[in-house]
């Protein structure tokens, strides 16, 4: 087992942090074990930009002024336990984890989210508040500290990006 999950490819991701003039980040608290900021699959015909500015778009409603610059990229290996949900555990029999780009970029405007055209799924789309201040953010996830080992580097990198973005 270990082999063929080994043989398998990474599913490229990408996440963002998008700030407004307030300082403020568009992010999410799951009240779940984790903070959601705006991302998610990037297509095949896509680069990691393109992915994150549709994904972004579709999810939140989120438009974005000017560049995005990349910040970093990250290979995670799933665990065993990994997946939780019947959308993740077909994403383990093809993936053995996920590459993640991470940028950030200037919110222009946030308008109603409406999803994915050709995949509707209301759940990928964001209801609530969308803003929330870094420092927030930085609160929700040491809350989950010790973090578990198979997200320790995630976190911990989302902490380092989060902190290099306050004022």
């Amino acid at each position: 087992m270990k082999q063929h999950r080994d043989s398998l490819p990474f599913r490229k991701n990408c996440e963002g942090y998008f700030i407004d003039n307030k300082n403020r980040i568009l992010a999410s608290d799951s009240e779940e074990g984790h903070i959601i900021f705006p991302g998610g699959g990037i297509d095949k015909n896509e680069t990691p930009k393109q992915g994150l500015l549709r994904e972004a778009f579709e999810e939140t409603g989120v438009l974005i002024d000017g560049k995005l610059k990349k910040l970093g990229v990250l290979r995670i290996i799933w665990g065993k336990n990994w997946a939780k949900i019947e959308k993740q555990k077909k994403r383990y029999e093809k993936y053995k984890g996920d590459e993640m780009y991470f940028f950030v970029g200037k919110i222009k405007r946030l308008e109603k989210p409406k999803g994915d055209p050709e995949n509707p799924n209301e759940d990928d789309i964001w209801k609530g508040e969308r803003l929330m201040s870094i420092n927030q953010a930085i609160k929700i996830i040491e809350s989950y500290k010790p973090f578990p080992k198979d997200n320790e580097e995630y976190y911990n990198l989302q902490l380092k990006f989060l902190n290099k973005l306050k004022i």
